[in-house]
């Protein structure tokens, strides 16, 4: 294990001294998101829908440049810095998430990929945002779990489809559960990149509410 992270830390440096990180806001080195940029990003005060809450305006430049970078380009480190931003907003934004019984664990559930698009992109942004948020839960109130929910045949992208009806269907009877019984009567956190219509979340929920979740609710970076 530690083999692993020596390893990793030594790529880490050398990507740093190859391609140094730069703000994807004011261009200043050392950070993707310096401080100071993250502080004027515009934050979504309004739910998304019922039990879907985000952290950013999908509309803020710095918040597309960092979520495009995030699903196309790997970026990894960047997932581990939304990750942790994600973790410290729940109480803000989730604040009942706070209230449940501090000795049963909050399922944390990335939303899956296809088993084909997992295969052509090597990566799953939601996995990783999911993992970083958990690393950072220092009450040990979430448990991070990534082989709960399946996505069991490919859709066609939501972006690429502008009618709402249309989205609906495309992603309907998409997903299932492996194990219900790990579901049932636990309280449940989706993460994902991004929502438009919230149709992903919705169908992803209703899966797992069939399983007898006690209750879903959905995180994401933007709307």
């Amino acid at each position: 294990m530690k083999t692993g992270k020596n390893v990793r830390k030594a790529k880490d440096i050398l990507i740093d001294l190859l391609f140094p990180e730069k703000c994807l806001g004011c261009g200043e080195r050392g950070q993707l998101i310096c401080p100071l940029c993250l502080s004027k990003i515009a934050q979504k005060k309004e739910q998304a829908g019922p039990n879907i809450y985000s952290v950013f305006s999908y509309k803020d430049t710095i918040a597309r440049k960092a979520i495009w970078c995030l699903k196309y380009r790997h970026n990894y480190r960047l997932a581990d810095q939304l990750g942790k931003i994600m973790f410290h907003l729940t109480k803000q934004k989730l604040p009942l998430f706070y209230k449940v019984n501090p000795l049963e664990k909050i399922l944390v559930i990335p939303i899956p990929l296809s088993r084909k698009k997992k295969w052509v992109r090597g990566y799953n942004q939601s996995e990783h945002l999911a993992k970083a948020f958990c690393k950072e839960d220092k009450y040990n109130l979430f448990s991070f779990e990534k082989r709960l929910l399946f996505k069991k045949r490919e859709t066609k992208p939501q972006a690429e489809i502008k009618d709402r009806r249309k989205r609906l269907e495309n992603i309907k009877g998409a997903f299932f559960v492996k194990d219900k019984e790990k579901i049932k009567g636990k309280t449940i956190l989706l993460i994902d990149d991004v929502v438009t219509t919230g149709g992903t979340l919705k169908e992803a929920s209703l899966v797992l509410k069939e399983a007898q979740a006690k209750k879903v609710c959905a995180f994401t970076l933007a709307h």
